[in-house]
């Protein structure tokens, strides 16, 4: 109970915190000048919350289901949903209503509003891929929250080289959706304004496929990396 207690309220802060990155940013005036730095940036204050994501690892609980019939790979996914569902329940409400007045302001600027309707979207993506990176590269690499075997001091290096890692990792992984982003205002200026809505459609369905492939994997290799480790 104290453990979930904790996390309940680390991923509340980490939420409070896009949020509030998001109220500020839109309200500054900033989007308007990138919306792919908006999503760049963001990447780098969720990695100090959603992607840290090792409190799931219990060694008593991992054993016993361990040595039970059930995959680990779906145990694993069960335990995302559970951990996502909260931080984007947290941020959707903000996410529209920033995203109104900025798609509203943005009628008359057909590039502008494509990088909008990308951006929002994609900060969600960019949380849920964030998180799944975190729980990949604790199950890997973290310690288990029942094993001593690590100092205190050990382990605080441990998982600051960690976390520059897996930071690292997974901008490259989420990059794709900053690109698309980055593009867009290209795209719509070479076919023209007339074709803004099938743009629109198209490149918001290849970010959700591309975030759910990459959720996907990471949660597959997730639940390999659990069952290959003696150590859980």
């Amino acid at each position: 109970m104290i453990s979930r207690t904790r996390e309940a309220r680390a991923q509340f802060i980490s939420a409070v915190f896009l949020s509030g990155f998001m109220i500020i940013y839109a309200l500054s005036g900033s989007f308007q000048s990138s919306p792919t730095s908006f999503l760049f940036i963001l990447f780098i204050i969720g990695s100090f919350g959603s992607g840290t994501a090792s409190r799931w690892i219990e060694k008593e609980r991992l054993w016993i289901l361990k040595s039970s019939p059930l995959s680990m790979r779906r145990y694993v996914k069960e335990v995302y949903r559970a951990r996502v569902a909260p931080l984007l329940l947290y941020l959707s409400p903000v996410t529209v209503a920033v995203g109104v007045p900025l798609i509203l302001g943005g009628l008359s600027q057909p590039s502008f509003l494509l990088g909008v309707i990308l951006a929002l979207p994609g900060a969600l993506e960019i949380a849920s891929i964030t998180m799944a990176g975190g729980m990949y590269f604790a199950s890997k690499y973290g310690q288990s929250s029942a094993d001593d075997i690590l100092s205190s001091q050990q382990q605080e290096l441990a998982d600051i080289r960690r976390f520059l890692f897996q930071t690292i990792i997974n901008l490259v992984i989420v990059s794709p959706l900053i690109l698309l982003v980055f593009v867009s205002e290209t795209l719509v200026t070479i076919l023209g304004p007339s074709y803004l809505p099938t743009l629109a459609v198209g490149l918001v369905a290849m970010s959700i496929l591309f975030t759910s492939l990459s959720i996907n994997f990471l949660l597959n290799k997730a639940g390999d990396a659990v069952n290959r480790r003696e150590d859980l």
